[in-house]
């Protein structure tokens, strides 16, 4: 039996979720264990003023290992992420962007 991995992906629910088989154990994930490996996340900030300030979040928070995604929003003062990294690690990523951190929760629908 070789030592590779063959990765499918199927569609589970509203999410595609890897499935496949390893040294034959089968794995597999739920589509709720998918969408908390990528958690979303909102982060409000102060001192977002402009469009560049909201790109510069964005950059520095797409530059850690483990974020997927980054959009920043200067007129509400927040920044939607994709990511698997502890609130901590976007807190102080935020911080050393120059913003100050009010809030951190889960994203829970398109609009939030």
């Amino acid at each position: 039996m070789g030592h590779c991995c063959n990765l499918l992906v199927t569609f589970q629910g509203a999410f595609f979720a890897p499935a496949g088989e390893w040294r034959g154990i089968r794995i597999a994930f739920s589509a709720a264990a998918w969408y908390n490996l990528f958690m979303k996340r909102v982060i409000e900030v102060e001192g977002m003023c402009c469009k560049r300030c909201a790109e510069r979040a964005e950059r520095k928070l797409c530059l850690l290992d483990g974020v997927t995604d980054a959009k920043a929003n200067f007129k509400k003062g927040i920044i939607f992420v994709e990511t698997t990294l502890p609130d901590e690690a976007l807190a102080a990523c935020v911080a050393s962007a120059g913003f100050t951190v009010k809030e951190i929760r889960a994203r829970k629908g398109i609009f939030s």
